[in-house]
């Protein structure tokens, strides 16, 4: 104990004594025979406290850091048992040794010194990384393959775009959310682990990145990577893109070489953003992708207020307070069955009711476009005739029955003697498209005003105006705009003398991009369309079109 305790002591006298002073004094010998004529401007001594002051202060928390999470001081002769992993560690390297260069740097400066500044501060700067190199050279010994891909992970010097990003979005989410961390000791050491969360908020991912230490490279639609600038965006912050609307071999390797390199993988394993608030059913190539990766840890998150503050049917911000809780890792049993995985993943990640209640959204005008979600009147059963009125109110143009959106973003509606908030997932289950809806469509509109050499057995069951693209490479190229017919059996898109026909026996997928755009994938063709809707809800169109497949066809297409 005294042996430990004489070599912190030798330590704190050379390094933190010794070595400054004799910086100084050999630069002020410097100065005298070599500079005696040269002094830096006066400017040079602000920038100099500039420098040292918040460069003292990131080294003293850096050495506090190290203690911390190590167990014992940042003595080279009393090596840490573990490789450090959080806090600052996370962003440098080394940010002991970074931020002891700006400190002589800002000694240099403040001394107005040209031999401190151009010959004792390069010097120690090379003596410094040359230390770097060699310490490198036994912790890669001492911890193996584990260091070398945190020296893959982690910058030396500059930190990476997601640390600056995490920097500049701090005042942000403590200001305008009041964000909570709720039990941060339950996040593992080091990578690899998987973060998994419901998905109800499109900041989602950022939310969970600023609130974990290590980087999290995040499974996201391969959307994000259409186009010029996004991709080179969402690149640089290591997404994983993934296509939803069929097995994507290449997004799977990226997910095994993350994990292989050391990262956190982020999952949403939805798939999606909830409409409703309510989680979803799990997908299955999740749930393998879990079971195959037995070994690597699951960190359940539970986000709290991500729903009032940015519900999927809303066209912008609100103001909610969020919270984010961390769980117990956990492992899956191998031999676990979907169902059973499924089960307990959703009791990891799901909100406690109790708890939800107290999130409210605090912005007046919040009805945004709910109408997308609530695509017909719960009372008199019309379709698209629910017109959002500034600020909380879905009006019916057929019946005028209202609803208003109360804070906790449930919805309270007059149905005879009925006056009790419920929530927008129970009343979207009441509104939406059932088989017996089908006949009663196709009983509302004349087909011969629409469209000619129909089938026999054809139905026109619903019509709307849309843009149609299709996929050609990674961009997605627009064909035409016009009306969109659906019947029974076919998509068809005409746009003057122009007709582009889709039959739904070939479709496989029917997902939701963003608000308003129906992507449709045919297997066969290997095709991929988008239908980007001007007035109609691109949900009850996924709805129609999912149920119309399944009964004519006896086929389940993926909707997420």
């Amino acid at each position: 104990m005294i042996k430990k305790q004489l070599i912190i002591a030798l330590y704190f006298i050379v390094y933190w004594i010794i070595l400054p002073l004799g910086l100084t004094w050999i630069s002020g010998w410097l100065d005298k025979n070599y500079f005696y004529d040269k002094q830096l401007p006066g400017y040079a001594y602000v920038l100099g406290w500039v420098i040292l002051i918040p460069a003292l202060y990131a080294l003293l928390y850096s050495v506090f850091q190290f203690k911390k999470f190590s167990g014992v001081p940042p003595v080279s002769a009393l090596p840490p048992g573990r490789l450090i992993e959080k806090g600052l560690f996370t962003i440098w390297r080394h940010p002991i040794y970074l931020f002891a260069g700006l400190v002589v740097l800002g000694l240099a400066l403040i001394n107005r010194s040209c031999g401190f500044l151009f010959i004792m501060f390069p010097v120690f700067i090379i003596a410094l990384f040359i230390y770097i190199k060699i310490e490198e050279h036994f912790l890669e010994k001492r911890f193996g393959e584990k260091y070398i891909l945190y020296k893959k992970r982690i910058p030396l010097f500059f930190p990476k775009f997601n640390e600056i990003i995490r920097i500049i979005a701090k005042p942000f989410f403590r200001s305008w959310f009041r964000l909570r961390i709720l039990h941060p000791e339950n996040i593992p050491d080091s990578p690899p682990y998987f973060v998994v969360a419901a998905h109800r908020n499109y900041l989602d991912p950022f939310i969970i990145s600023y609130s974990v230490p290590h980087m999290i490279r995040h499974i996201c639609t391969y959307e994000m990577f259409r186009g010029l600038i996004k991709p080179a965006i969402f690149n640089i912050m290591g997404a994983i893109p993934k296509k939803r609307f069929k097995t994507d071999y290449q997004s799977n390797k990226q997910i095994i070489r993350a994990l292989n390199d050391g990262y956190v993988v982020g999952v949403f394993p939805e798939g999606e953003r909830s409409w409703t608030g309510e989680i979803q059913s799990l997908k299955d190539e999740s749930l393998v992708m879990f079971l195959h990766n037995h070994t690597i840890p699951i960190l359940p998150v539970i986000l709290q207020g991500n729903y009032q503050s940015w519900p999927r049917w809303s066209d912008r911000l609100l103001r909610a307070n969020l919270q984010v809780l961390f769980g117990e890792p956990f492992y899956l049993d191998p031999k676990m069955d979907l169902n059973s995985a499924q089960s307990l993943i959703t009791e990891k990640i799901s909100s406690r009711s109790e708890n939800e209640k107290s999130f409210i959204c605090m912005t007046k005008d919040k009805i945004g476009k709910l109408s997308i979600v609530i695509y017909r009147c719960p009372d008199c059963l019309a379709f698209e005739t629910m017109k959002e009125v500034h600020p909380d109110q879905l009006v019916c143009s057929a019946c005028k029955n209202k609803l208003e959106i109360m804070p906790d973003l449930t919805l309270k509606y007059a149905i005879g003697d009925e006056n009790n908030p419920v929530s927008i997932a129970d009343v979207y289950q009441k509104i939406r498209i059932k088989e017996t809806d089908l006949n009663e469509m196709h009983g509302n509109l004349n087909a011969s005003d629409y469209m000619t050499g129909l089938d026999v057995s054809e139905e026109l069951i619903y019509k709307s105006d849309a843009e149609y693209y299709r996929e050609k490479g990674a961009s997605l190229k627009l064909i035409s705009k016009g009306q969109i017919l659906l019947t029974n059996q076919r998509i068809l898109i005409i746009s003057g003398n122009q007709e582009q026909i889709l039959n739904l026996s070939d479709v496989d997928a029917v997902t939701i991009e963003s608000n308003n755009k129906l992507q449709l994938y045919q297997t066969k063709n290997d095709c991929l369309v988008q239908l980007k809707f001007l007035t109609s809800s691109a949900l009850l169109w996924q709805d129609l079109i999912s149920l119309i497949v399944q009964k004519k066809f006896g086929k389940k297409v993926i909707t997420r």
